[in-house]
């Protein structure tokens, strides 16, 4: 999906600007201008969607998206998962790769951190990790490990999503804080945000994922 989209990016009008780092972003009534590495831009809208990176809290205060680490393993695909069935319990899942440049390995995943921004991976997480999924499938035993890692999943206070315009702003919005979701909320986020930036009522309502939410949480402790 990655790909896909990095191809479906590269064959529209869109600048891609990888590697940018965001210094400031200033709004007024006739745009936002975003201070990054490589100098200015100016632009009509400016849509936060940065994960755990998310520069909105800048702006609202109430707003936290913090990371949340995850571990993950590749083992070689067992005969038993050839079909490529995915099995998951709330402990462990697991997930056959049939295509593409990991066929014949099964992703194992994932554990739930609060480490902050870390992404080393551990041994032993990785074991106790690779244990579960033995219990859940016994020819994962003597699988072998091929590769881990380590990702950061965006996370609210209440692990819904943040959609829509910043309080108080015409111009700035945030699409971020997915959780364990985000590829799979991706279509459905492009298309409410397209609809919210165009002026147009969004397909379903946005209410439960306002930035500003949290503001009554937060004066009553």
């Amino acid at each position: 999906l990655a790909v896909a989209l990095l191809a479906a990016v590269r064959a529209s009008s869109l600048s891609l600007e990888a590697g940018t780092e965001v210094f400031a972003i200033t709004e007024d009534k006739q745009g936002v201008d975003v201070t990054t590495s490589r100098g200015r831009v100016s632009a009509g809208r400016f849509v936060d969607c940065t994960g755990a990176w998310s520069l909105s809290s800048h702006a609202e205060t109430s707003l936290r998206i913090l990371p949340r680490k995850g571990q993950m393993l590749t083992v070689s695909t067992p005969a038993s998962l050839a079909g490529g069935l995915v099995l998951r319990t709330e402990q462990v899942y697991l997930v056959p790769r049939r295509h593409g440049p990991n066929a014949g390995r099964t992703v194992i995943g994932a554990t739930v951190e609060d480490a902050g921004f870390d992404r080393t991976v551990d041994a032993a997480q990785l074991h106790a990790l690779h244990g579960r999924a033995a219990g859940l499938l016994p020819s994962l035993v003597e699988a072998p490990l091929l590769s881990s890692w380590a990702g950061l999943r965006p996370a609210t206070a209440d692990l819904l999503p943040v959609l829509g315009a910043l309080p108080g702003s015409a111009r700035r919005y945030v699409a971020s804080g997915h959780y364990r979701n985000g590829i799979l909320l991706a279509p459905g986020t492009a298309e409410v945000m397209a609809q919210s930036l165009l002026g147009e009522m969004p397909a379903v309502s946005l209410n439960a994922f306002s930035a500003g939410r949290f503001r009554a949480a937060g004066a009553g402790q």
